[in-house]
């Protein structure tokens, strides 16, 4: 039995690869030995190659996005040399739309798969592996034909990974930067009732992340909002995490109400929002009117038990600074738990790809091919932009700091201007990057406080504290946040705790002797925090476990 290996090179190790899933399984009945082989980006191109040839395989297909894509170039001559008679074959949306520069710049592939690819690569398969010309490219029979891409043995490999599921295909819009904007993307459902059994097996197997991968998941709005109160009433008391992309001005009254019945911690919208000024959607063919979203978007904020993901473009034709500075404000101000701001990759395949070439757009010719310079945002302002982007990844997103965020924001009278700033002090202290660590972001916090000068800074370093009291669970303080209250009087300030235990006095709740020990005292340097925050009261005191700290 010939073995061909399916390969796949993710961006990290908690991703999946769906598509060589469904690979494996639309040619199941076929006479071969298949092998999943994954990796991930951070691997050397010299050890994803020797694990594929290993397997010595008859054929190696490979799945290739902007994200693997230059690893994936390094790996092919590597297996040639070492498999001169393996058949090489990509397939995926980087090679599908340039297969003629792929097959230029790399002699080692054989063929290519374009588009969706089932039925491709089962053509290939059924003919050896072997085809009369490079490139194949076979319409898809509908989504719904399509077999289910996981089988019981697949889940011991996905425990602590994201589980990727689609249950539809291609897109109702047509936004030009978009591959699914493409009218060989045609928007096709899976049967709602197959969708039903297929999330049964997924969660039989109580997996953590279930993402749904449909381009806008409420395109059909009776139908999503059936799936999710199903969801809802079927496993709403599992410790699965849902994702969906939904779009916004689509959201109606009923769907609120099947939202709001959602138990906190099982639900993820993520909502493309891109920017908020009409007329350069309306230039990318993105329908969409931020005045109309806005306000569904703070109400699912407002909600709280749905994690709320808002997406910005940066470089979308007929956008200026101005109009990109105050999308990122506008959008920034709506308070969703997540914020990713990002700048516009130029993928082949796309009306954009057309657009940029046409208007002199800079971008790299190396994927994941993003955008330096448009007509209207220099190099400059671009290179701004990302380093805003990078912080707000590393500071807001992460959700631990968000009192200081909020009081600096203030000083500078918006939050672009804000970003921007703290990325200039970024860039001048020349050091590593910012790591996620909630002790790094508070250390680069308080530098970034202590340097502004104009401002109360004993105020802004206790709201650094403040939030580090009441996220981080440990009882510690980090270096950069150390003081003489912090320190020398820490001893003090418990023992003042032990004391007003003993004399009943005015805690609010109150505190058991073991929870004292797990404390961590708060102690305001500012008198404006203490009026603020504390009521007048003198400390505080945080317990990991309780929420909300107590007074004295």
């Amino acid at each position: 039995m010939k073995k061909i290996v399916l390969a796949a090179v993710n961006a990290r190790f908690s991703h999946t690869n769906i598509s060589i899933r469904y690979l494996r399984n639309f040619i199941c009945d076929l006479d071969y030995d298949v092998i999943l082989a994954e990796f991930t980006i951070n691997q050397p191109p010299s050890e994803i190659a020797a694990a594929i040839i290993n397997e010595r395989p008859h054929a190696v297909a490979l799945s290739v996005y902007i994200w693997n894509a230059l690893i994936v170039a390094k790996v092919l001559p590597l297996i040639r040399e070492a498999l001169p008679e393996c058949v090489l074959v990509l397939g995926g949306p980087e090679v599908s739309y340039s297969h003629d520069r792929w097959l230029g710049a790399h002699p080692e592939i054989d063929h290519i798969v374009r588009g969706p690819g089932e039925a491709g690569f089962r053509k290939l398969a059924g003919n050896g592996m072997r085809a009369e010309t490079p490139v194949i490219e076979v319409p898809n029979p509908h989504f719904d034909v399509i077999p289910f891409p996981y089988t019981a043995a697949d889940f011991p490999g996905l425990a602590n990974r994201t589980v990727y599921y689609e249950s539809s295909r291609g897109c109702p819009f047509r936004c030009s930067y978009c591959l699914s904007s493409r009218a060989d993307q045609a928007l096709e459902f899976r049967d709602a009732a197959r969708v039903r059994d297929e999330i049964a097996f997924i969660m039989q197997r109580g997996p953590g992340y279930v993402k749904f991968v449909d381009r806008t998941f409420n395109a059909d709005r009776a139908r999503a909002r059936a799936l999710w109160a199903h969801i809802i009433e079927r496993y709403g008391a599992s410790k699965t995490f849902f994702h969906f992309e939904v779009d916004p001005g689509l959201l109606v009254e009923e769907d609120f109400s099947v939202l709001e019945g959602s138990p906190a911690g099982l639900f993820q919208l993520e909502l493309g929002i891109q920017s908020t000024n009409r007329d350069v959607l309306r230039e990318v063919n993105r329908p969409g009117n931020f005045e109309t979203a806005r306000g569904k978007i703070e109400r699912l904020v407002r909600m709280k038990n749905i994690h709320v993901h808002v997406d910005q473009i940066a470089g979308l034709p007929g956008e200026d600074e101005i109009s990109l500075r105050s999308s990122f404000d506008r959008i920034y101000a709506l308070g969703a738990g997540h914020f990713q701001p990002g700048i516009l990759k130029i993928l082949h395949g796309t009306g954009m790809k057309e657009i940029a070439d046409a208007e002199g757009y800079g971008y790299s010719p190396q994927p994941p091919y993003q955008v330096r310079s448009t007509p209207l945002i220099p190099a400059r302002a671009m290179e701004e932009f990302e380093s805003v982007a990078y912080l707000v990844e590393r500071l807001y997103n992460g959700g631990a700091f968000p009192i200081v965020l909020e009081k600096l924001t203030a000083v500078f009278g918006g939050p672009y201007d804000f970003y921007r700033d703290m990325a200039g002090f970024y860039r001048g202290l020349g050091g590593p990057p910012l790591d996620r660590s909630r002790e790094s972001c508070a250390g680069f916090l308080a530098r970034y406080a202590q340097s502004k000068t104009d401002a109360d800074i004993p105020y802004l370093l206790d709201c650094i504290r403040w939030d580090w009291c009441r996220g981080s669970g440990n009882r510690h303080y980090p270096a950069a946040l150390r003081s003489a209250s912090t320190l020398g009087g820490a001893k003090k300030f418990m023992g003042m705790v032990h004391s007003f235990m003993r004399e009943g006095g005015p805690a609010s709740p109150p505190l058991t002797e073991e929870e004292v020990k797990r404390a961590i005292v708060f102690f305001p340097e500012s008198e404006k925090f203490r009026a603020e925050f504390l009521s007048g009261r003198v400390f505080a005191v945080f317990v990991p476990g309780r929420k909300g700290p107590v007074l004295w």
